[in-house]
């Protein structure tokens, strides 16, 4: 009894043992794939609690696990357009989320919260096989850095989030890393049951085929690939041979989308297939969004291009050579397709990182990723509306796998590629980074362009825009005007003011001071009209220099240099209106002018006061016409004895001199006539500005 344990014990001891020197050796992989898998659990709920949508497909992965439900399942009830493997787990990730209360904000909360959390254990595959790739033909040092590169590349972070494929490079990986260890019939499951996520696993193939000249291990590796198709997809075609069948009808008949040769064809949009609604019907599998031209001499010159390059004197036994060329495969599959989608870029990060584990490396790594966002979401979304950029970022997209091919091949033909040809592709990588920015450039202003043609306050945006100048504000009672106006005029500087009671109204004065030019905007609405109570609020105390409407929409511009303590003035203009004090103040070519008038008698014409401006030479330079305190208190509204301080703004000309005089009066809108000053006769009085 007492030794009964012993040998447990040593079982123990030994595999303890083992994971010391197994966690010893790869504390780093470790430590990176649980960093890995934690981020990629945690930003699959985050994603799904804020961008529930996110993910092209999204709508009908959830209808395809609502069906099951009813017990329609896929390839048995209906057709669908991808391999079996991931609708299934769709439905398994909505039987797992009918276990968790749903969240009433977010009805498919935990169904793509699942959705993405099956797909995690094969990201961390993915992670994990880039590693042990890597180290057949790197160092420790090097693997580990290419498997860093691979993690943080950005159409690594992104593609799963939305899509399922990373599942499938998962089995290309993982039939690459069987080939790498000349594990024939492992590499043919491998390839098998990728066939059934999606048919990229095959690409790794043609490698393996050559490097295993002995007909034992070739047959050993056909023969395991069709088993690993066949088992799992041998129940669902005794179930239902149509829609196994309809599956392939549609394969092989989809029409071309989002490559040159749906351009060819004429098509500028993204690949369609039937409802899924209409899937029951198995006919439905041969729907085309549109008819092509792609014709048979397409597959003959690529498969003639594969032929020739599959047929050179290649060191098979080489795990750097074998792994590039089926890069190369990849690279030249994805350019053959008649079809592409914007998610297939993750396919190229892991053969990036692994072959290039250096700055070029991240330079292809970084492009990309800005091939990826270019096509989804940019050209879909925000550059509807500019063809040319749709067009554009399929063709770079394209010149940039095209690249890649020769980067692949190159080091999988030569052992050491040429210094020529390397600096040829360093060229070729400056060239497809200066002529995506310059796409940027031209995406970003047709984006402004089509963004302004649409805003319904373009008018007066316009109108703005000949004032975005350093000096100039921006003033919105309404934040939408503000946030809407300031991406076109980026030289005026906005200032929301919703009241003129609030916080914002306290630090008025300061962003005034720093902006002699203030424009106010009242957007006009359809059931209140202007809500005038900050223009009214800014009359009080600023110069109104002008007012304009613009389609509805209410321009006001406001110099706001402060004024100096009011001096003492004594003139009256016709029987009721006298001047008893002025401020003023004039600062470079701006000029704030406070008058106060003491009203002596009941007025019953709405008079309007003016301020004219004369250069030195008596030329009229600027004038300001207006109803007294920026139009909101009109002389017909004033009480007798009552005091009313009324403000004005003026512009002058960049050339103006000193020595300028300012001359102000009265007069009736309806006649014209001028109000005359007791005692002189005048019509004005003038203020010299020294």
């Amino acid at each position: 009894m007492p030794g009964s344990f012993d040998p447990l014990i040593r079982v123990w001891l030994a595999l303890r043992a083992k994971w010391v020197d197994f966690q010893s050796r790869y504390k780093n992989l470790i430590a990176l794939g649980l960093l890995f898998a934690v981020a990629r659990l945690l930003a699959a709920l985050f994603t799904q609690m804020t961008f529930a949508g996110y993910g092209p497909a999204f709508g009908q992965f959830v209808t395809q696990g609502q069906f099951a439900v009813s017990g329609a399942y896929p390839f048995i009830d209906y057709w669908v357009e991808y391999p079996p493997m991931f609708p299934w787990l769709a439905v398994v990730a909505y039987r797992l989320s009918l276990l968790l209360p749903p969240w009433p904000e977010q009805p498919i909360l935990w169904f793509g919260t699942w959705l993405r959390w099956v797909i995690v254990p094969f990201e961390v595959g993915a992670l994990m096989l880039v590693y042990a790739i890597g180290r057949r033909f790197h160092s420790d040092h090097d693997a580990l850095r290419g498997t860093l590169w691979y993690a943080v590349a950005f159409a690594t972070l992104y593609v799963p989030l939305g899509w399922f494929d990373a599942l499938p490079m998962f089995w290309l990986l993982l039939t690459l890393y069987f080939i790498l260890r000349d594990q024939a019939g492992w590499a043919g499951v491998a390839a098998g049951l990728g066939l059934l996520a999606k048919p990229i696993s095959v690409l790794a193939l043609p490698a393996a085929w050559q490097r295993w000249p002995a007909t034992r291990s070739r047959l050993t590796l056909l023969a395991a690939t069709l088993l690993a198709v066949a088992v799992p997809m041998l129940p669902l075609i005794i179930a239902s041979p149509q829609m196994s069948l309809a599956y392939l009808q549609n394969l092989l008949a989809r029409s071309s989308w989002e490559t040159v040769w749906a351009f060819l064809d004429g098509y500028y949009s993204f690949g369609a297939v039937a409802p899924l609604e209409q899937r029951f019907d198995p006919t439905t599998a041969t729907w085309q969004a549109h008819i092509g031209s792609y014709g048979i001499w397409v597959t003959l010159g690529f498969g003639w291009l594969g032929l020739y390059l599959w047929t050179r004197q290649i060191d098979w036994r080489d795990a750097r050579r074998t792994a590039a060329f089926v890069g190369l495969t990849w690279c030249l599959f994805s350019v053959w397709s008649k079809g592409y989608s914007p998610q297939w870029a993750i396919n190229f990060v892991p053969f990036v990182a692994l072959l290039m584990p250096n700055l070029r490396g991240a330079i292809y790594l970084s492009l990309i990723g800005l091939a990826l966002v270019g096509e989804w979401p940019v050209a879909f979304t925000l550059a509807t509306t500019q063809t040319w950029f749709f067009v554009a970022i399929i063709v770079w997209r394209t010149l940039l796998f095209v690249l890649l091919a020769f980067e692949l091949g190159s080091m999988a033909l030569t052992s050491q590629p040429r210094r020529l040809w390397q600096n040829i592709y360093g060229a070729a990588i400056v060239a497809l980074m200066v002529s995506g920015g310059l796409m940027g450039w031209n995406f970003i202003q047709g984006y402004f362009r089509s963004r302004l043609d649409n805003e319904p306050l373009r008018a007066a945006i316009r109108a703005l825009q000949q004032e975005a100048t350093p000096h100039t504000g921006l003033i919105c009672r309404e934040i939408a005007v503000c946030e809407r106006i300031a991406p076109f005029t980026p030289g005026l500087e906005p200032y929301w003011l919703p009241t003129p009671d609030g916080w914002q109204a306290e630090r008025l004065s300061a962003f005034t001071q720093q902006h002699p030019v203030v424009w106010l905007v009242e957007e006009f609405d359809e059931e209140s009209g202007h809500n005038l109570t900050i223009e009214g609020y800014l009359s009080e105390r600023y110069g109104k220099e002008s007012q304009t409407w613009v389609e509805g929409t209410r321009l006001s511009r406001f110099v706001t240099l402060d004024l100096p303590p009011a001096q003492p003035a004594e003139a009256l203009f016709g029987c009721c209106l006298r001047l008893t004090s002025y401020a003023l103040r004039a600062e470079d070519h701006f000029i704030t002018l406070s008058l106060t008038w003491h009203a002596l008698e009941r007025l019953t014409t709405s008079y309007k006061i003016f301020v004219h401006v004369y250069d030195p030479a008596g030329d009229l330079v600027a004038q300001n016409d207006q109803l007294p305190g920026g139009g909101f208190q009109p002389t017909e509204q004033w009480a007798i004895g009552q005091t009313v301080s009324d403000v004005h703004g003026l512009i002058l000309p960049e050339a103006v001199e000193p020595g300028y005089v300012l001359q102000i009066g009265w007069y009736d809108p309806n006649t014209g006539q001028r109000l005359t000053v007791a005692g002189s006769g005048a019509e004005v009085i003038e203020i010299v500005v020294p």
